[in-house]
């Protein structure tokens, strides 16, 4: 049975490969093999890169969110089975706080490029001039409600269901925080993964 289904397998890859037909079984085995090893070792190193890429972005824990900054912070939705999907790990900038609750801009919702230029956008509300670490900005919902894909990003966020510390991102590391596929998007409290681009397509129905 698993030989077969190698074959099949097999067969599969290398369908639409010109020389194909003109490799013997072994020769053929031999070169699935080696583009598979190349394969394995190239998600490899895309991982190595996504790990390097996490450790260069600084971060530090605090208890709760301040309006203005950026935080990454691990969530369970109390109200998961009424969700088409939601995030395990958001990515937001808060807007605002209070005793029960935060509301924020989750910019997981949106791909890497629109994250950028939503940045872009915002950063004019920005506290100085030149960026540091006592940057934030000076928003709220009011300020930033037009602005395209904000209806889709906005979320209410219940300090009961924080699962996971805050991790408040430097300012200067915000631009590499939202190139990070840091997302966990699951569907509804099954606890099964969906792909962002679920996420991304929905953006488009708001």
């Amino acid at each position: 049975m698993k030989n077969n289904q190698l074959k099949n397998e097999l067969q599969e890859y290398l369908s639409g490969i010109e020389n194909f037909k003109t490799l013997s079984e072994s020769a053929a085995t031999e070169w699935f093999n080696e583009n598979l090893i190349s394969e394995k070792k190239r998600k490899r190193a895309s991982q190595s890169d996504k790990e390097n890429s996490r450790k260069s972005v600084k971060t530090h824990k605090v208890s709760k969110p301040t309006p203005g900054r950026m935080y990454q912070f691990g969530y369970d939705a109390k109200t998961a089975a009424n969700l088409p999907y939601w995030d395990k790990y958001p990515l937001i900038i808060c807007l605002s706080v209070t005793g029960t609750h935060f509301q924020g801009v989750n910019l997981h919702y949106i791909p890497p490029k629109e994250r950028e230029t939503f940045l872009d956008i915002i950063m004019k509300y920005s506290s100085t001039k030149t960026t540091s670490n006592s940057t934030y900005l000076k928003i709220d919902y009011n300020k930033i409600k037009n602005i395209k894909w904000v209806a889709h990003m906005l979320k209410l966020y219940l300090f009961s269901q924080v699962r996971e510390v805050f991790q408040e991102i430097a300012p200067k590391d915000w631009g590499k925080a939202i190139k990070l596929p840091s997302q966990q998007f699951t569907y509804k409290d099954t606890g099964k993964n969906i792909s962002a681009t679920a996420a991304y397509n929905q953006r488009n129905k708001t």
